[in-house]
């Protein structure tokens, strides 16, 4: 299985409670999400290999407030003992957060 490697500049309202990465096989279409709290970097596993996958990260408050979508990246796994790929697109633009989103496609061992 292969991995996307995640990163981003944190969100500095003083309320965020964490992040959710959301994630899809088409543009704009996050049929799943993961929670990652306060993380500024995951690891999505389990993927396919050789495919695209498209991303965006929210941030949620205290209370439940959620974040607009961050612009949107997109990464191709790659297959299994490959070299690492980047991905492309976005930013990880929260409200007030601001800030680059990284990615790397990874094989899995």
């Amino acid at each position: 299985a292969s991995y996307l490697d995640l990163a981003w500049d944190p969100n500095t309202e003083p309320d965020l409670a964490g992040y959710r990465v959301y994630y899809g096989l088409e543009s704009g279409d996050y049929i799943n999400f993961v929670d990652v709290g306060k993380a500024t970097h995951y690891s999505l596993g389990n993927l396919l290999e050789d495919t695209t996958y498209y991303i965006a990260i929210t941030a949620y408050d205290t209370v439940g407030n959620e974040s607009d979508f961050s612009g949107e990246v997109s990464g191709t796994t790659v297959p299994a003992e490959s070299d690492p790929v980047g991905g492309t697109g976005g930013s990880s633009d929260f409200s007030s957060g601001g800030g680059c989103f990284i990615l790397t496609a990874l094989s899995g061992s």
